[in-house]
């Protein structure tokens, strides 16, 4: 899977991470895009070290507008990429 942050005001900034088989997670080797993002949202949201103050969902477009307290604003969109 692959992460993209985009900043709305520095820019654009892109984190990959590819994740290895987890048969426990689903059958054969990969993780659903669902669970992924519940478990990003839930890291999203219990963070201290983000200071988010609000995070939007958009689940058809696999997306999160993420607000900062500080009122910057981030895209986050999530893409599944098969193996």
């Amino acid at each position: 899977m692959v992460l993209k942050v985009v900043s709305q005001q520095s820019g654009f900034a892109f984190f990959g991470r590819t994740l290895r088989c987890a048969p426990f997670l689903s059958e054969g080797c990969g993780m659903d895009v669902n669970y992924f993002k519940d478990i990003l949202f839930d890291l999203m949201n219990e963070s201290d070290a983000l200071d988010v103050a609000d995070i939007q969902s958009d689940d058809l477009a696999n997306m999160f507008l993420v607000v900062m307290k500080d009122g910057t604003a981030f895209s986050v969109h999530v893409t599944k990429i098969e193996n």
